[in-house]
């Protein structure tokens, strides 16, 4: 198994020490595609995954750096660029994540980025995809693992994040791909009229 940490925001940035994992969720995703969520401290991680945890965790939570959150999807960075006359294509996009992740000194105040999947697999004009990038800067990449928002039908209105069916699957090939952390975000509607 190889885990994809989640971090709570209210958590980001406030570990003391180790003993402070104790509130970080993680999934487990194994060759078999199964899909455990666990916390830490469990004792089915085996030595190495612990410390690959522990390592991962620490490098997130570094004290006085920050997380950026790049990980807009197509649709949503689209109007942006829009409201600065750019086109949204592909290579526009990755043109300007690459001057976020390549900015001089970037490393001396980020300790991690959340990455759109797109991103993922994109490369820098010098041919190392952005993962590789960030890491070698001792940024911690990471993903956004869930999809599209979708209103339950029947509930005036409640919705649900998609994407927890296809998470394991997904989950393997973001870690493949070079990521060790992600976050889940997943908006709720309340409606104070209809109670």
């Amino acid at each position: 198994y190889w885990p994809i940490c989640h971090f709570p925001p209210r958590t980001t940035n406030t570990f003391k020490n180790h003993a402070d994992l104790k509130s970080v969720c993680m999934v487990l995703v194994g060759a078999d595609s199964q899909m455990k969520i666990f916390t830490v401290g469990g004792t089915f991680l085996t030595a190495e995954e612990k410390a690959a945890l522990e390592a991962t965790a620490a490098a997130v939570a570094t004290s006085g750096k920050g997380i950026t959150a790049c990980d807009e999807s197509p649709g949503t960075i689209g109007g942006r660029f829009e409201a600065v006359g750019l086109e949204n294509s592909e290579e526009n996009r990755r043109r300007y994540r690459q001057i976020l992740f390549e900015a001089p000194g970037c490393e001396n105040y980020l300790c991690a980025a959340i990455l759109d999947p797109e991103t993922l697999h994109q490369r820098s004009d010098n041919g190392k995809l952005f993962p590789a990038v960030l890491t070698e800067k001792g940024i911690v990449p990471g993903v956004k693992p869930h999809l599209k928002v979708y209103t339950l039908p029947g509930t005036n209105g409640d919705t649900v994040m998609q994407g927890l069916d296809s998470l394991a699957v997904r989950c393997k090939e973001y870690h493949a791909a070079g990521a060790r952390f992600a976050k889940w975000r997943s908006p709720f509607v309340i409606d104070m009229e209809k109670g």
